[in-house]
């Protein structure tokens, strides 16, 4: 990309993503329930793998119902904040303004979000491992570890897309 248009794909990047999430502040959250459905899958998905792996899951007390608890730790809560939303809408913002037709960035934009949730999936299982076992750790695993792991796939998903995926729906 020439320098002029390194800097208008960054500018038009950032303000999509800010109207993202200035969308999701301001009306998502606070008007629908979205956030809340998005949520409860994480914790339907991740606590049967946590089981399959041989920990005692907790059931759901009032007021716990999105924290994933194992016996014997204090549990991990997923706030909005750790659903993926804004993961997803930074990889979507940058896909828009990639090259590729849109029929693939549609079919991408799907698979990628699916991507991106499942890694989350396992990034809650194992914060909650991490939690049961070394819960002196769990900050800086959260903030730090699985931080980086995340924004790898979705950096990993961009890089596909330029290398490979932004073939997908054209028919020559």
């Amino acid at each position: 990309m020439k320098s002029k248009s390194t800097l208008q794909f960054i500018f038009l990047v950032t303000l999509t993503y800010a109207l993202g999430v200035m969308s999701y502040d301001f009306w998502l959250l606070p008007k629908t329930n979205l956030d809340e459905y998005l949520i409860q899958f994480l914790v339907q998905m991740s606590e049967p793998i946590l089981r399959s792996l041989g920990y005692l899951v907790l059931p759901h007390g009032e007021g716990w119902i999105n924290t994933i608890r194992i016996q014997g730790s204090n549990g991990v809560w997923i706030s909005s904040n750790c659903d993926g939303f804004a993961l997803i809408w930074v990889f979507t913002a940058v896909l828009i303004f990639l090259p590729g037709k849109w029929f693939g960035k549609l079919i991408y934009l799907i698979l990628g979000g699916l991507i991106i949730e499942v890694f989350n999936v396992l990034r809650i299982v194992s914060l909650a491992m991490v939690e049961h076992h070394y819960p002196q750790s769990l900050a800086f695993n959260h903030d730090y570890t699985f931080t980086v792991l995340v924004y790898s796939v979705v950096v990993g998903l961009w890089f596909f897309w330029l290398k490979k995926a932004q073939f997908i729906g054209q028919h020559e």
